[in-house]
């Protein structure tokens, strides 16, 4: 009853979630979609780690179901890490872009220095 008890407050967490953000005037207070992430990954990472237990310790669960259970689960974790990643590591603030010097913009891998522009028709200059 491990994975499902753990999986169904999971959800519980999650729906409150998304049935608030149904109402704008609930927005201000849902900082919490971040924490929530990391609590399925964590769910993910505790259900591998009982499943492999039973590995460990047989209990006569089918060996091909633990497999299974914890293949499932892994794919899960990448997919929801690579989610934590894109949605909310740091973004580089504006100051810190550079900004690449005069003449230096690239079009098509080659730089501004490469093509020449004759009425108005631009052309890549011979090399």
């Amino acid at each position: 009853f491990f994975g499902p008890t753990l999986n169904s407050f999971i959800h519980i967490l999650m729906y409150s979630y998304y049935g608030l953000s149904v109402f704008p005037s609930m927005h201000k207070y849902l900082w919490w979609k971040k924490y929530l992430t990391q609590a399925q990954l964590v769910q993910f990472l505790l259900t591998i780690t009982h499943t492999l237990s039973a590995v460990v310790k047989p209990c006569g669960f089918p060996f091909g179901c633990l497999i299974f259970q914890s293949s499932y689960m892994m794919t899960l974790v990448v997919l929801f890490l690579n989610f934590y990643v894109q949605t909310y590591r740091k973004k580089p603030m504006k100051r810190d872009m550079q900004e690449l010097p005069a003449g230096k913009e690239v079009r098509n891998g080659f730089s501004k220095a490469c093509f020449a522009e004759v009425n108005g028709v631009i052309s890549k200059k011979a090399q």
